[in-house]
């Protein structure tokens, strides 16, 4: 299952603020030290790093600045998806495109009424990486695919929703969809994954061309 959470058992899916909506902004780079999650916002819009408080979160996205971030009866000139696109003056620049999955989810979520929560929705309760650890050449690159777990068993791949970390990029990198790359250095190194509140360690390691006799 991919797209917004699907949430009930028949109609369109919901759009989930906490699993939808959220990790999209967080994706997009919104919610970083260095955007809207500095210290003291940025341009009087604060959001939580990592999205750690999402009641907080809300109330700024919603409530705050009079309302004008959001408009559910004319999503398309909500000012949340205005500035993301571009389509108005943004310090940020571009963070997704207007004909992107990232700009239909959360639009549907503004014509929805922007909830704050919707009927029997479910927590993550756990990630797991694909692969979960591995042996790499140097120079060689693999996908990672990530799947979620929610707290009613529902399993949905959320790779595109994830953020992904080298621990150490002298031995490995990953760029922004979670794609590997070893380096050209043996040793091992983790990747780190997070999804939400979720956070996992993909581990790999990067042989010497030559092992020493034992």
């Amino acid at each position: 299952m991919s797209g917004p959470l699907a949430l009930r058992a028949a109609g369109p899916a919901a759009v989930s603020f906490e699993n939808d909506v959220l990790p999209i902004l967080t994706r997009a780079g919104c919610m970083a030290g260095s955007c809207h999650a500095k210290a003291d916002g940025q341009n009087g819009f604060q959001l939580s790093i990592f999205s750690f408080d999402p009641d907080s979160d809300y109330r700024e996205i919603v409530y705050d600045a009079r309302g004008r971030r959001i408009f559910p009866s004319s999503p398309d000139h909500s000012l949340l998806l205005l500035k993301a696109t571009n389509s108005v003056p943004h310090e940020g620049d571009k963070r997704f495109e207007k004909d992107s999955e990232f700009y239909r989810v959360i639009r549907q979520w503004i014509a929805e009424g922007a909830p704050r929560h919707v009927e029997n929705e479910p927590e993550p309760a756990g990630i797991a990486i694909e692969p979960a650890e591995g042996v790499f050449k140097k120079g060689e690159s693999k996908q990672l695919k990530v799947t979620v777990t929610y707290s009613d068993g529902a399993k949905r791949d959320v790779t595109h929703l994830c953020e992904f970390t080298s621990n150490d990029k002298a031995f490995a990198s990953v760029d922004h969809d979670g794609k590997v790359t070893a380096g050209k250095v043996p040793g091992e190194n983790s990747v780190i994954v997070r999804y939400v509140d979720q956070v996992a360690a993909m581990r790999l390691v990067i042989p010497p061309d030559t092992l020493l006799p034992a």
